[in-house]
């Protein structure tokens, strides 16, 4: 029997860029874009918030939230998560409230519902379906969501804005929609023929951007316009897969959860 080999301990020390003040960062950003100048009084403006534990979540939704309000519009917050939440409206809004989403805190109603609108059809045919709510009652939509490598697929985009607008906003029956197109002609195609309708349809004002560090900590955001949702969220991507940077919150591989399963979505 051959004998072990000699064992040696290691240690691995990984630079984790980390956001000091979330909420500063995030009024500059809206600061920089001009938010004051670009919003009307009584302006409904949904706020899309999703299902996966992104630790700063609630904070950067309560300051976008309080610009709103303040500036004389109306935010409310629409769960955005497909048909995750046991695919009702209530247990949507529970899974909210466990990630410290709730209107008390975020001071924002949040909307919920698993109606959906049809806005569009794909060059395939099928149906664009997404949430009601949105469609009927925001007159802006923004979209926040953290951008990250997904578990499952390698694409220009993976996890990110991009899938918020066509899974989270569908709700179960968009999603479902848009899981069939994947399986029957991959994921690249079904994003090109979705993303666009959508896009064309409704009235969206910004996204933000949520890189997290390996520690599942913030490292950084991104505000981007809808315009360069698309583009924008590429760089993003390749900032969340590479190395880190001097300075830039730009790694975050996908995490394990505490039962051991990767952290998807």
């Amino acid at each position: 029997m051959d004998p072990l080999p000699r064992l040696f301990k290691i240690r691995q020390k990984i630079a984790s860029p980390k956001l000091a003040d979330v909420e500063k960062e995030m009024n500059a950003l809206l600061d920089r874009f001009g938010l004051a100048g670009k919003v009307k009084a009584g302006e409904r403006v949904a706020i899309t918030a999703g299902s996966r534990g992104i630790r700063d979540k609630a904070k950067v939704l309560k300051v976008i939230a309080t610009r709103l309000k303040a500036l004389g519009a109306k935010p409310f917050v629409v769960p955005c998560m497909g048909s995750h939440g046991g695919a009702t409206a209530e247990g949507q809004v529970t899974m909210l409230h466990h990630l410290g989403i709730t209107e008390e805190f975020v001071g924002a109603p949040i909307v919920s519902s698993m109606e959906v609108k049809e806005i569009g059809r794909t060059g395939f045919g099928t149906p664009v379906l997404i949430d009601k709510n949105i469609c009927e009652q925001a007159q802006k939509i923004i979209v926040v969501n953290r951008i990250k490598p997904h578990t499952d697929f390698d694409h220009e985009v993976e996890s990110g804005i991009s899938k918020m607008i066509i899974i989270g906003m569908g709700k179960h029956q968009g999603a479902l929609m848009a899981h069939r197109l994947t399986i029957k002609h991959g994921f690249a195609t079904m994003f090109k023929e979705v993303l666009p309708v959508i896009r064309k349809a409704l009235p969206f004002f910004f996204g933000v951007g949520i890189i997290e560090n390996q520690y599942d900590q913030t490292a950084s955001l991104h505000l981007l316009e809808p315009e360069n949702f698309y583009e924008g969220e590429k760089a993003l991507l390749k900032k969340a897969k590479g190395p880190p940077e001097k300075g830039q919150g730009n790694y975050a591989p996908p995490a394990l959860q505490a039962d051991g399963r990767p952290g998807g979505g």
